[in-house]
Parts: structure tokens; C-alpha cells; sequence
């Protein structure tokens, strides 16, 4: 009988443990030409939204929390990504000033909710 106990106890506590740990959510977003991106993790075990920067394979900003700041918003506490859009731009706008006129805006954007 206590080894059957035990053996429940056991179970039970390996479901717990599994059931506690949470995913990470992995949220990326390339540049047009494939070499530049930014990868954001929200891990729900903790409160805190990282991110890093890659060029090509080289990390120029290792993994660091995202902190945002405001005077009319208070981001203390636990923050989350509830969704993400991802959109593409590519437009033309021109300049007077520059040598090139006719200047390309070309880039992905992404809206963190």
C-alpha cells in the first residue's frame, strides 16, 4: 500500500512539474534582405519580455529585457504579448535635399500587442 502511495506521490508530482512549466513565445522579424532581425521572447515563467539582434549570424545585442518607459502608462508588473503583426512597406518618397532624390523605404515592421 505505501508503495503504491509513493508511486501515486511520484506521478503526481511529475504532472505538476510539467503542467508548470511554460513555453516560451518566440516572436522574430526580418529584414527585407533576409540579413538583419530581432527576435523578441516573451517566457511565461517570468515577467519580463527579452530581445535580441542579429546581423547575419552575429548577435550585436545579446538577449537583454525590454524595458519601456512612459509617463502616462505604467508598464510595472507582469507584461505579456498577446499578439503580433507582422506587415512589409515598401515605398518611395522623394528629397530635395539629398544627392538621390527618389529615396526607397523598404522594411517589415512588426505591432506587439
Amino acid at each position: 500500500m505505501k508503495k503504491i502511495l509513493k508511486d501515486y506521490s511520484l506521478v503526481l508530482l511529475c504532472l505538476m512539474l510539467f503542467v508548470s512549466c511554460k513555453k516560451t513565445e518566440i516572436t522574430t522579424v526580418i529584414s527585407p534582405n533576409g540579413i538583419n532581425n530581432i527576435t523578441f521572447l516573451n517566457d511565461e515563467n517570468s515577467d519580463e519580455i527579452t530581445f535580441l539582434v542579429k546581423y547575419g549570424e552575429q548577435e550585436v545585442i545579446q538577449s537583454s529585457i525590454l524595458e519601456l518607459l512612459s509617463n502616462e502608462i505604467d508598464f510595472s508588473g507582469d507584461l505579456s504579448i498577446l499578439k503580433t503583426e507582422i506587415s512589409t512597406e515598401n515605398n518611395e518618397w522623394q528629397s530635395n535635399f539629398a544627392e538621390l532624390s527618389t529615396i526607397t523605404d523598404h522594411y517589415n515592421q512588426i505591432k506587439i500587442f
